[in-house]
């Protein structure tokens, strides 16, 4: 009967660990891993995607933007349409992101306002003065793992 109870106890248990969700909960979109979209980025350009990793930093500001770290790999990933935010404190957490890759060229002025975000100095964001080209993921939803 005891060990029963511890079962059923277990079972209840891990009911109650729901997977926290932000933006969209489809996830159907193809798993792939980061290393492979930007050795490929041509085969994956406007494809939905879904990848599973950590989070390495978050916008500590609103929680509007996150570095997701996939074996030794990270990417800034924005929210579409700044539709959703991420709560401040899930550096180190395992997620699931799901969207798409994108190319594209930050003004100075944006990769600025990235840097002051990241607590870098102001000697280190005045180095930068030419736009820079990165690849950024646009998440339609994450999920917390």
């Amino acid at each position: 009967m005891v060990q029963l109870i511890n079962i059923l106890f277990t079972i209840f248990l891990a009911m109650g660990e729901e997977k926290k969700t932000y933006g969209s909960s489809d996830f159907a979109a193809p798993e792939v891993k980061l290393a492979q979209v930007l050795k490929e980025f041509s085969n994956y350009k406007d494809q939905k995607i879904t990848m599973e990793g950590t989070v390495k930093q978050v916008c500590q500001e609103k929680g509007c933007w996150l570095k997701f770290e996939d074996q030794n790999l990270s990417i800034r990933t924005v929210m579409k349409n700044y539709g959703f935010t991420v709560p401040k404190d899930i550096r180190g957490k395992k997620i699931r992101i799901t969207g798409v890759m994108e190319q594209k060229e930050l003004p100075v002025k944006v990769v600025h306002h990235y840097m002051r975000d990241e607590g870098l100095s102001e000697e280190e964001i005045k180095k930068v003065n030419t736009p820079q080209k990165v690849f950024q993921f646009v998440a339609d939803g994450i999920q917390q793992l």
